[in-house]
């Protein structure tokens, strides 16, 4: 068997899908129900989150792919999910954030491999190069391989001093291709954003590489709790447990502070968005040009965001794409 196919052997992806979306609730919402964004569409092709499942299933092979996601949006994940028999369902009972929805499915990982390199992915990106992207996912791969006890972050090239964003400003290198962190800067001002672009800083983008055992050892370390919580309710009751669970941010508890494990890849520049205001999707849709051929501003009863976007304006700010 080849090198590259070992390696995906020792491959996992979990892709988080539990999210609200509320940043985008005034293009999502429909008969007073507000549809969270994976579950959208762009131009009547495939939704968000059936993209995010192709981009892990590149990432880490078919049958090696979990998706978390929540009870109450049940009616639109079984429909994105129907036909597709290679993805491991995690239903998380209550969104507790973003290290809880690692968490969760990253046990059941650890209790098959610990030595497997877990990829983490958001389902509410949109990318217009997924080759640049998949490329830049194998390298963070590597990364890790060569150095197992590390947290391998992908970054994204910006093209404006968005301060919307989170950022990250890369310490020395430590491979060709590969830097320490310096720091986290999170939705800078203006200024600081364009001081940043103009520093060499990277889009934070929530795409990571590392071992299961080395993001267990970090959960450990950063939240004792969360990680004793999560191993007690294997053998409990995991509703009543997230009932009383605080909420926690993967980037905020568990990497601000661990910058010593940390390793940041620079992703050129791949048309990457996060769809996170009207104006990045009015932005997306002009650049991908998704407006053009037949209007069906509905595709099988899901919110189309190029035509929601191109339909109205938000906030009573025009953000109609030309």
């Amino acid at each position: 068997m080849g090198e590259p196919m070992k390696r995906m052997e020792r491959r996992w992806a979990i892709v988080l899908a539990g999210g609200e979306g509320t940043r985008l609730a005034s293009l999502t919402t429909r008969g007073g129900l507000a549809v969270p964004k994976q579950f959208c569409t762009v131009s009547g092709g495939p939704t968000l989150l059936q993209l995010a499942l192709r981009r892990a299933e590149r990432a880490a092979g078919r049958g090696r792919v979990s998706v978390v996601v929540a009870p109450e949006h049940r009616q639109w994940w079984e429909e994105d999910l129907r036909g597709n028999t290679s993805a491991s369902v995690v239903v998380q009972p209550h969104n507790r954030g973003t290290a809880a929805g690692v968490l969760l499915p990253l046990t059941a990982v650890c209790g098959q491999d610990r030595d497997t390199t877990v990829f983490i992915l958001p389902s509410d990106h949109w990318v217009a190069d997924e080759r640049i992207l998949n490329r830049e996912l194998q390298r963070a791969g590597r990364a890790v391989d060569a150095e197992p006890d590390t947290v391998a972050l992908l970054g994204i090239e910006p093209d404006a001093p968005d301060p919307g964003y989170g950022w990250i400003l890369p310490g020395p290198s430590t491979a060709p291709g590969v830097f320490r962190v310096e720091t986290f800067i999170e939705k800078p001002a203006p200024r600081t954003a364009l001081e940043l672009l103009a520093a060499g800083a990277v889009w934070n983008s929530f795409l990571i590489a590392a071992r299961a055992r080395t993001l267990w050892a970090l959960y450990e370390r950063r939240l004792p709790a969360l990680w004793h919580s999560m191993r007690a309710a294997l053998d409990a009751d995991a509703h009543a447990m997230y009932a009383d669970l605080p909420s926690y941010d993967f980037s905020r508890d568990m990497l601000v502070g661990a910058a010593p494990l940390l390793r940041l890849l620079r992703v050129p520049e791949c048309g990457w968005t996060d769809l996170g205001t009207p104006e990045r999707v009015a932005a997306m849709v002009e650049r991908a040009q998704t407006c053009q051929g037949s209007r069906r501003s509905w595709s099988r009863d899901r919110i189309d965001l190029a035509w929601a976007i191109a339909g109205g304006t938000h906030g009573g700010k025009d953000v109609r794409v030309p």
